[in-house]
């Protein structure tokens, strides 16, 4: 009975190795498995902010193997941490009696991974680690909040990233008052996990699927579209006989799909709305600084040939929007205009 006790309480590593192994092997995966998604969608939302958002308009080029690099950076790491937290007070399983009768028998009894006070500098520093890389992140979104969607997918990172964050914040404080009730902390553990992991797949993937779906049902229905005008305009030719039948105008070439074609056009067009629209509010800027700087009572007249520059400029840039919109008002690139619409 003494020795069944003793079982019952053991508090020291070494008595279950294979539990051990599986207290220390659960850490391992959580923190590997945070870093690679989601430092993957640092590294992305990083990389688009220095290539797009570049206020003194350098050529900056990152290559995603520099990306790859500082992902696999975090990684190596946070595993450094992690090594030497097992090599100074890994986790062991722990047996803990709840209850036991008149004998001193037991009764009831249940078993949870711990670690001594040693282990717990290494627990805080890696939960330090990941919460600040998740407010880092939050700061990047802030900072491409801007952005198209078809850049960065902003606004679903954003969602992601502030559901894991508020998510691990709630289950850490959560456990702190629940740790000895295992059930409940069993859940607990198990929802942040369903959380945060299930949460960023649906709302990463799901959205691509959708507009994939949506994007090749349009192309079916303007090839549809495009088949009947194309039908009903060779019979009104055939039935007059005064022309003869010839290929239709604006046909792609051979071997190039339509859709494959539209799409393209579709993101240059894109691009380049989205370059004249950050030229547009560049000169409004300067246009607002030359105005204040000309309502002063000494101007000069630098001030009104920067206005007067910064007026030509505008002029050239409503200029250069004007091909895109008759390009894309052009019944050749009907389709086009209808998908950026």
């Amino acid at each position: 009975m003494t020795a069944s006790v003793a079982d019952a309480n053991a508090t020291h590593g070494g008595v279950y190795p294979s539990l051990d192994a599986a207290c220390n092997m659960q850490v391992w995966m959580y923190c590997i498995g945070f870093l690679i998604s989601f430092g993957s969608l640092f590294a992305k939302l990083y990389r688009v902010k220095r290539l797009l958002i570049n206020p003194e308009i350098k050529d900056v080029q990152i290559s995603a193997l520099s990306m790859l690099r500082k992902v696999f950076g975090l990684v190596v790491f946070e595993c450094c941490i992690l090594t030497a937290w097992m090599v100074e007070s890994p986790l062991y399983y722990e047996v803990k009696v709840d209850q036991l009768d008149s004998y001193g028998r037991v009764i009831e009894r249940h078993g949870t991974c711990n670690t001594q006070h040693a282990g717990l500098c290494f627990l805080f520093s890696i939960v330090g680690l990941n919460i600040l890389l998740l407010l880092y992140g939050n700061l990047l979104v802030y900072q491409s909040r801007n952005l198209p969607t078809m850049y960065n997918e902003g606004k679903y990172i954003a969602f992601c990233v502030a559901n894991n964050l508020q998510t691990t914040l709630f289950g850490l404080l959560l456990s702190l008052f629940i740790y000895d009730t295992p059930i409940a902390f069993f859940i607990i553990k198990w929802i942040s996990l369903l959380v945060c992991d299930a949460g960023a797949l649906l709302l990463i993937f799901v959205p691509k699927i959708i507009l994939q779906r949506r994007m090749q049902m349009e192309a079916n229905g303007s090839a549809v579209a495009s088949s009947k005008g194309s039908t009903m305009g060779r019979g009104s030719i055939d039935s007059f006989g005064a022309m003869r039948v010839g290929p239709i105008e604006n046909n792609p070439p051979p071997g190039v799909d339509a859709n494959e074609e539209l799409e393209h056009e579709n993101g240059e067009l894109r691009e380049r709305v989205y370059q004249l629209q950050e030229e547009s509010r560049e000169l409004r800027q300067k246009l607002a600084d030359a105005g204040q700087a000309s309502s002063r009572p000494t101007s000069r007249e630098g001030d009104r040939k920067t206005i007067s520059w910064a007026r030509s400029m505008s002029r050239k840039s409503i200029e250069l929007m004007m091909p895109s919109v008759a390009s894309c008002a052009s019944p050749g690139r009907a389709p086009s205009a209808a998908r950026i619409a």
